[in-house]
């Protein structure tokens, strides 16, 4: 069994989320550091002006990869809908230096790299690569 203190002042940190306010004010009211109260508090659902904010910082980024004579503009259009993540989103697309004796195969809408901050998304997707990974059918 782990260190269960504080107890208390969980209770009341996790309370005082639910009513919008922010990590900092909740810290000084229940007397613990802020990392505390980010801790105990971040798996409840609030409709306060900093949720929006939060909420905001965790959307995913794309950048991408283009080659030279490619379409900014059409890449971003192909790769938002694939991967449903509005265009503006995007990053300022990586222009590739052409070399001829690179590479002699280029996708037609660039390469797209996903970032993203949050980690209920970074642990669902590490379960279905892990999924993947270990699973023992073959389709086809």
């Amino acid at each position: 069994m782990g260190y269960r203190g504080k107890l208390v002042e969980r209770r009341q940190a996790r309370q005082l989320r639910r009513t919008g306010l922010p990590l900092a004010e909740i810290a000084a009211r229940v007397g613990v550091s802020k990392s505390s109260v980010s801790l105990w508090v971040r798996d409840v659902e609030f409709d306060g002006p900093v949720g929006r904010r939060a909420r905001g910082r965790r959307r995913e980024r794309v950048r991408l990869y283009l080659h030279e004579g490619l379409d900014p503009a059409a890449s971003v259009a192909y790769w938002s809908s694939v991967t449903a993540i509005p265009a503006s989103q995007f990053g300022k697309p990586y222009r590739a230096v052409p070399d001829p004796s690179i590479r002699h195969a280029k996708h037609v809408h660039g390469c797209a790299t996903v970032s993203y901050s949050c980690s209920a998304t970074h642990r669902s997707i590490m379960g279905l690569v892990n999924a993947l990974l270990s699973s023992t059918t073959h389709p086809g």
